[in-house]
């Protein structure tokens, strides 16, 4: 796949980085140095936390990766991702509350 082919990179995963994510997320090889090396707006969601948070960098001080947790079990409500890669930060999310 040539860095042409797509404009924004969402990643779906179960867990946030941590110690136990190391070979994924860290190293000159890892999904950080990818995410910088590409450039592409990143979103990666996750529900390790059963908590809504959002952070900027991904926790790896990357401009162009924004990380999510999304709230747990039933108390979440549903959320709305829309991609326009019109816009300079071409990922929104938005959620439904009660």
């Amino acid at each position: 796949m040539d860095e042409d082919d797509f404009r924004v990179m969402v990643l779906l995963g179960h867990a946030d980085p941590s110690h136990y994510h190391k070979d994924f997320f860290e190293g000159s090889d890892g999904f950080a140095a990818i995410v910088e090396d590409v450039g592409k707006p990143t979103v990666h969601f996750h529900g390790d936390s059963h908590e809504w948070y959002e952070v900027e960098g991904g926790g790896f001080e990357l401009d162009n990766y924004m990380r999510i947790s999304l709230d747990g079990e039933s108390v979440a409500p549903p959320i709305q991702v829309e991609v326009d890669v019109r816009r300079k930060n071409p990922v929104r999310v938005s959620r439904r509350r009660s």
